[in-house]
């Protein structure tokens, strides 16, 4: 069984005190005997675990109790320092894997942080998005046409039952739409599947580019070559991702827009049209 606990500490607070309360904390938790998880942004830095006691201290806390941080580097980073004042500890017997990931992204100025635990027999990647699905074009439509216009259908019909009649027909026709527009098995990969229905493979790309640019900027100058081109490319980015939503939108709504306009003028004449009803109280 898994305990977890999210905690935060606000800056600028009484370090020893909450050094303190950590321990209690920790102490009381480890009590339970359960696997335990504590999700914790402590605002004391790891980076300087050698040279500020507090920072020790705070470490030593986690280390008594056999609850061990996952994170060892830097989880948030400016243009003038890294510190490391996010981690995941964890205490477990069951599991002898623990993998732990930073991941790179402008999301919020601290980043984001997973950890696994388990035996790990090989690497699963993402699953492709695979699909069965009957492509029609105007080539096909008119060789489906021409080869129903041709068939005979006098021999379809069954021994005068409608349902074996039903049956035989619907499996010629099928037949034939098979063999003119046949099923194709689609596979699209994982980083490919748009999930907006305005983001467009340019776009996936883009945001791709925009996230390679970010990575090479982490921790450069605000004047840096680097960081500039980085800020210039998202906000491109930002500003084409915008427009392209608002252009589905747009012609979303003028494809329903009369018919809206058409439901509304119904709405308001039925409303009109209504009988005066006698309140109920």
């Amino acid at each position: 069984m898994w305990q977890t606990k999210p905690h935060y500490r606000i800056p600028n607070t009484n370090e020893r005190l909450s050094i303190e309360r950590y321990d209690q904390m920790v102490t009381s938790l480890c009590n339970t005997k359960c696997s335990l998880m504590i999700g914790s942004d402590m605002n004391m830095d790891y980076m300087k675990v050698h040279t500020n006691k507090n920072a020790s201290d705070i470490l030593n806390v986690f280390f008594t109790s056999g609850v061990l941080p996952t994170v060892k580097r830097p989880t948030r980073i400016t243009h003038t320092r890294s510190t490391a004042i996010d981690n995941l500890y964890v205490k477990y017997d069951e599991y002898d894997n623990i993998d732990s990931r930073i991941i790179l992204s402008d999301i919020s100025d601290h980043f984001p942080i997973i950890t696994c635990m388990g035996r790990r027999d090989r690497t699963v990647g993402r699953t492709s998005l695979v699909f069965n699905h009957r492509p029609i074009d105007s080539i096909q439509i008119d060789n489906l046409s021409e080869a129903l216009r041709s068939t005979i259908w006098e021999g379809v019909p069954g021994n005068g039952c409608v349902s074996d009649s039903y049956d035989n027909f619907i499996n010629h026709f099928t037949k034939i739409l098979a063999e003119n527009a046949p099923i194709k098995r689609t596979i699209i990969p994982h980083r490919s599947i748009i999930r907006e229905p305005w983001i467009t493979p340019s776009l996936i790309k883009s945001s791709r580019k925009c996230e390679l640019l970010y990575r090479k900027s982490v921790g450069k100058p605000r004047d840096s070559e680097s960081f500039m081109r980085y800020m210039n490319y998202r906000n491109t980015y930002k500003r084409i991702k915008r427009h392209a939503k608002n252009i589905y939108y747009e012609d979303i709504i003028m494809i329903f827009g009369k018919l809206g306009r058409y439901l509304i003028v119904l709405l308001v004449k039925l409303t009109i049209d209504l009988p005066t009803l006698t309140p109920l109280w």
